[in-house]
């Protein structure tokens, strides 16, 4: 089969205007694809075949594929963004402020060091599933030593020590 060459293949591909990978799957099946453009370029343009980023025109860099801060550097560059909470991370991402060497989900770029968003964020919260309690005898033993008369009183400590 005789495909166009590289640079005019890449150029009638992107005119496409197609985004992802779902989408030049999606293009693909449609059997309006012509001959003379490759349906794996991967291959038949071995070489010259830099990324599906590259020949969609996007620009995109697969996550497997990018290089990210170290865990250290990129800690230290989100607590000085002084966000609270995960919730508050979301439109950070969205906000485009992210530089491209810090990752969207470090909890699976990082995986070895992660240690929670609390961690990850600088608020020191720990997520209620991971908090480790006494055992209830224990807790038991320490309430009762305080001597706390209500419940009332109990509440105002929590706070107190929270």
């Amino acid at each position: 089969m005789d495909f166009l060459p590289f640079e005019e293949a890449r150029k009638f591909v992107r005119n496409l205007k197609l985004k992802n990978q779902a989408e030049w799957t999606k293009y693909l099946k449609s059997g309006r694809k012509p001959d003379y453009i490759p349906y794996k370029p991967e291959r038949a343009y071995r070489g010259k075949w830099i990324n599906l980023g590259d020949w969609l025109g996007t620009g995109r860099i697969a996550n497997q594929n990018r290089s990210y801060k170290t865990f250290d550097d990129a800690l230290q560059f989100v607590h000085a963004l002084n966000l609270k909470s995960q919730l508050e991370w979301r439109p950070y991402l969205k906000s485009g402020n992210k530089p491209d060497d810090i990752p969207t989900h470090p909890d699976r770029v990082y995986k070895k060091n992660w240690k929670g968003w609390g961690h990850w964020l600088g608020t020191g919260r720990i997520a209620n599933q991971d908090l480790k309690y006494r055992k209830f005898d224990e807790s038991r033993t320490f309430v009762h030593h305080l001597k706390l008369k209500s419940i009332n009183v109990w509440v105002e400590f929590c706070k107190l020590v929270k």
